[in-house]
């Protein structure tokens, strides 16, 4: 089970879905944040941007028969601490729910270094007893107050981490032709990918460069337009993750905004290997313009995901397959 974040739920819901996927697991449902899910490693999902941690399930019990259904799990062994989380407005004796959940342990409670952290979930009529697995170190996050290199247009590490696990890569190239600050790289880099990435202006290649040098992570970045990729790249891609400019305090170098996009859209579909997926933030008021342009190009529309930035801007996180 994973604890998604309240942040952007749709976004880490589909994250999650996307990285389970790609290691051939299965999600069987998703409730109150809680994803229920069933896969052989968990091991990738230490990547995920917008979770908090991973469980494993060892009772599921109606709020009305849990102490009796509690009495027949099978037994803890070895020093536990148990953390009970209210999920709805009741609260029941939250000591009761410990006391019952030790009783079928060893016994032996250890909240400094607990061999097995036990969380009980109670959810409206529901309680989950689980056995964490490890959380996710969110300790990236603060990696934006350390760049060297910053501007206002810097994404979120959060959504950066997100966008790249909605590609489902667990190696192979990923490209961001947008790479401005070389936020999303920073995170695809992190996460163990081969990264290329290139932008319009000079100034931001240079930056990008030193932002990833400051973490001590590698790509390959040139000085490029994103109209025409395949005269810069010659290879293929398994995905392209990317942040285009929006217009706002943003220089276009004289190109429209739609024009941009659709133009942009050809190019990375040049370079994109086949069955290879693109996952793009576009401007809501310029959603629906390029949907139409990216299925005239042969692209699948598979997820979208809307966030409102501020009160003049939504954007949508878009994901195309070839």
């Amino acid at each position: 089970m994973i604890v998604l974040s309240g942040y952007l739920p749709e976004m880490a819901k589909a994250e999650a879905e996307s990285m389970i996927k790609a290691m051939k697991g299965s999600v069987k449902k998703v409730d109150n944040n809680l994803m229920f899910f069933e896969v052989k490693n968990v091991s990738n999902l230490y990547r995920l941007g917008l979770a908090h941690s991973v469980h494993e399930v060892l009772l599921e019990a109606n709020k009305k028969n849990f102490f009796d259904a509690v009495q027949k799990m099978k037994k803890i062994k070895g020093p536990i601490a148990v953390r009970v989380k209210f999920m709805g407005d009741k609260k029941p004796a939250e000591k009761k729910i410990i006391d019952a959940v030790w009783r079928q342990s060893d016994r032996k409670v250890n909240l400094c270094k607990p061999k097995n952290v036990i969380n009980v979930f109670v959810v409206e009529k529901r309680v989950i007893v689980t056995r964490l697995v490890f959380e996710i170190d969110k300790s990236f996050i603060g990696s934006l107050k350390k760049m060297p290199f910053k501007k206002p247009i810097t994404m979120d590490p959060r959504i950066a981490r997100a966008m790249i696990n909605l590609t489902g890569l667990t190696k192979g190239r990923i490209l961001d032709p947008f790479c401005g600050t070389g936020a999303l790289l920073k995170e695809a880099a992190t996460v163990g990918l081969r990264c290329y990435g290139s932008d319009i202006s000079e100034d931001m290649v240079k930056g990008a460069q030193k932002n990833l040098a400051f973490f001590g992570l590698k790509a390959v970045l040139r000085k490029a337009d994103a109209t025409k990729l395949k005269s810069i790249w010659h290879k293929k891609f398994d995905a392209i993750v990317t942040d285009p400019p929006y217009g706002i305090s943003t220089s276009l170098f004289n190109k429209n905004l739609k024009e941009l996009y659709t133009k942009s859209l050809r190019s990375m579909k040049s370079v994109l290997k086949p069955g290879g997926c693109v996952v793009i933030a576009v401007p809501k008021k310029l959603e629906r313009s390029v949907i139409i342009n990216a299925r005239k190009l042969g692209f699948a529309v598979d997820t979208r995901i809307e966030q409102r930035v501020h009160k003049s801007l939504r954007r949508v996180f878009v994901r195309l397959y070839t």
